[in-house]
């Protein structure tokens, strides 16, 4: 099986030669701001067409399809590289929607995640979308990819802590009024297409007034006592009537 790769912050071609040394990974396009890099790049990779420029306001519509977007800005700010100690890998597991009020600096490195949304979103565009994996707050992916007519965002939030046993069954837990209160905000302010799925609650009833919902029979294991539930899907869009199970058969 083969994989086209676009590099966007191809640099000199470091990354792409990590990426291209995995059986079946072929660079076909690559980018970056700086004219030097992009020339080093092409003497490295002759065959691969070269983009050179702000990434940020190109149209990127005109861009190739490729199987793995490889999107890693310059690495300094994310390391300790410029002498300040970093705590990235303990600080996003804070709290699900990550921490209230980032600095500047922050600011603009999240700024360069909306490339992803972004070069999907132009692919989807043209018939051919792509698939990416993020380990970011929730409401940071909500924010860039909900401002996009044609996505669809399915949401499984943990559910209201008042809906279910206790204790924490997650490792990032939403079991108060307030964050589903915010969720609410961050899913009303969407364009996109938005599936919510939880139990029923008062609280959603009022959350999620005039949303189409469905409801499902279904069981859970939780708390290692099998019991009966109803699960409720909410969306912002009228939903087809669900079908009888998986193959749309009742056998």
């Amino acid at each position: 099986m083969t994989l086209t790769l676009f590099d966007e912050f191809a640099g000199a071609g470091g990354s792409t030669q990590g990426a291209a040394s995995v059986p079946g990974v072929v660079p076909v396009f690559a980018a970056n701001h700086n004219a030097l890099a992009v020339a080093s790049h092409a003497r490295n990779f002759p065959a691969v067409d070269h983009f050179c420029g702000d990434v940020t306001a190109a149209d990127i519509t005109g861009f190739p399809r490729a199987d793995l977007f490889w999107a890693s800005p310059a690495c300094p700010a994310w390391t300790d590289a410029r002498g300040k100690r970093r705590d990235f890998d303990t600080s996003n597991q804070a709290v699900l929607f990550g921490p209230a009020g980032p600095d500047q600096a922050t600011m603009r490195s999240r700024a360069l995640m909306e490339e992803i949304p972004r070069y999907l979103a132009a692919m989807a565009l043209r018939g051919k979308p792509g698939v990416s994996l993020e380990c970011r707050p929730a409401l940071d992916v909500i924010g860039d990819y909900g401002r996009h007519p044609a996505v669809l965002l399915y949401c499984d939030p943990p559910y209201l802590g008042t809906t279910r046993g206790p204790g924490k069954q997650y490792r990032h837990e939403l079991r108060d009024d307030a964050g589903h209160r915010d969720l609410a905000a961050a899913l009303h302010a969407c364009s996109a297409a938005v599936v919510l799925s939880g139990y029923p609650s008062a609280l959603y009833d009022e959350l999620y007034a005039g949303w189409h919902t469905t409801r499902t029979n279904t069981s859970t294991g939780n708390g290692g006592t099998t019991r009966g539930r109803v699960e409720v899907l909410w969306s912002n869009r009228p939903m087809p009537v669900a079908q009888p199970d998986l193959f749309g058969t009742t056998g």
